[in-house]
């Protein structure tokens, strides 16, 4: 492992080699404190401080243990063509083969033809996990069969990548298959991508839209009204309309969202009643889900003055939050309510104070700093890609590299990259981030279990 990451970072740290070594040799034996008091006693250099999360984020991404796998590579996705020159070493041949899946597929993804044509040959391997990141790589034309064949596959995650690719070909004799599988398949999940496969298919597929509107599953029941809206409108509208009169569900937001993306906007008033409904209903988590859905319209003035006045009266924190992020925080009402919020300690209290740092709110800045001490694993993660990502002030994070959880571990190395690597972050830290480096000995991160 230690081999594999010096041959990572080889090319790419600036620090002094025998540093660089030891930040290595640390975190390869899990000592993370170590690491940590290497980057303090190097000066608290940003050169070193690469080095230091280039080996955490690394060192999980090698690792067999899929879910830490899984989130490294997650955080290399997210850094974009940035991860390149790490990517492709994670996608040598002397790799295993399930780092070897993962680090072609974001490759593919990023327009490598040459990683295409690799992964394309691991989709025909013994490792069940790795042919289900292969399967991304397969052609629709050239592997039509193949595809065709995998829709009746045992592992759900295998039929649904089947049928995402097979949507996006068009081919005649894909449609009834498709069809099929959006009637009669054991898992929701799949369910629901097939009908998104049809809507390429406009009126050939609105008796499968028409089913699926009558499925046992709430979630594919959405994903039918979503997709009928947009693949024949026509046909559609008076299902949707229908589903305006019934009590307010997942179902009847969706229905009142597709009828205002319309173009032109069809039954406006009766979409808004639905929302307005939405709004104020009994259960919190529709509540919620009702500003999320209006964050999608953007503009709708009838829709936002709907959100404001219900912001006036709620009292869940986490519907707040909702309701405040669909105004956005260049309005005074939802400004005003995410200030409130960011003085908690939970993860509502993360995101309201990461939303007012975007807007250089220097407050906010300081309670992110406090709560990397939060006693919840995810609301330091947040914290991390917060201080990070949004700040640009990657020695903040530095501290939670050492932490006892792995996902916030991983969180706060791709946030550091991810801040380090973007051309607009300029090399002086501000005046939180020194204060952040200073107001406890780096050797020492304050976590809270």
């Amino acid at each position: 492992m230690r081999a594999a990451l010096l041959v990572c970072l080889g090319t790419l740290g600036c620090a002094a080699s025998e540093t660089r070594h030891q930040v290595v040799a640390a975190i390869e034996r899990g000592a993370y404190a170590d690491a940590l008091r290497t980057y303090e006693k190097g000066g608290q250099e940003r050169s070193l401080l690469r080095v230091l999360a280039e080996s955490v984020l690394l060192q999980d991404a090698q690792l067999a243990d899929g879910p830490r796998q899984r989130s490294a590579f997650g955080e290399l996705e997210l850094l974009g063509t940035r991860a390149r020159p790490w990517l492709e070493r994670l996608a040598r041949p002397e790799q295993p083969e399930s780092v070897r899946a993962r680090a072609l597929r974001i490759l593919m993804v990023l327009g490598d033809s040459d990683a295409r044509a690799q992964l394309r040959e691991l989709a025909f391997t013994a490792d069940p996990a790795v042919v289900d990141e292969a399967f991304a790589a397969l052609d629709p034309s050239l592997d039509q069969a193949l595809l065709l064949s995998t829709l009746r596959a045992p592992r759900a995650a295998r039929r649904l990548a089947a049928v995402v690719l097979l949507g996006a070909a068009d081919a005649p004799n894909t449609l009834q298959p498709i069809v099929e599988l959006s009637r009669s398949d054991p898992e929701p999940s799949v369910r629901a991508a097939a009908l998104f496969a049809l809507e390429r298919r406009g009126a050939e597929a609105v008796r499968a839209f028409e089913r699926g509107l009558k499925d046992d599953s709430e979630s594919v029941r959405v994903a039918a009204i979503a997709a009928f809206a947009r693949a024949a409108p026509a046909q559609a509208l008076s299902h949707l309309d229908q589903q305006l009169g019934s009590a307010v569900s997942h179902e009847t937001l969706a229905a009142a969202v597709a009828l205002l993306q319309m173009q032109p906007v069809c039954e406006a008033a009766r979409a808004h009643d639905a929302l307005a409904r939405g709004l104020a209903a009994s259960e919190s988590p529709l509540r919620s889900h009702t500003a999320v859905l209006i964050r999608t319209l953007p503009g709708d003035r009838e829709s936002l003055a709907a959100v404001r006045e219900r912001l006036a009266i709620e009292s869940v924190p986490e519907v707040q939050l909702a309701l405040a992020l669909a105004l956005g925080a260049d309005d005074p009402a939802a400004r005003r309510a995410l200030a409130r919020l960011a003085q908690g300690t939970a993860l509502v209290a993360a995101q309201a104070a990461q939303e007012l740092a975007r807007f250089g709110d220097a407050t906010a800045e300081r309670q992110l700093i406090t709560l990397r001490a939060s006693a919840s694993s995810v609301t330091r993660a947040s914290v991390a890609r917060a201080l990070g990502r949004d700040r640009r002030v990657p020695e903040a994070v530095a501290p939670l590299l050492a932490d006892q959880d792995p996902s916030v571990r991983i969180a706060a190395a791709g946030a550091i990259l991810a801040a380090l690597m973007d051309p607009s972050n300029s090399m002086q830290a501000s005046r939180y981030a020194r204060s952040a480096v200073t107001e406890r000995p780096l050797s020492q991160p304050r976590v809270l279990r």
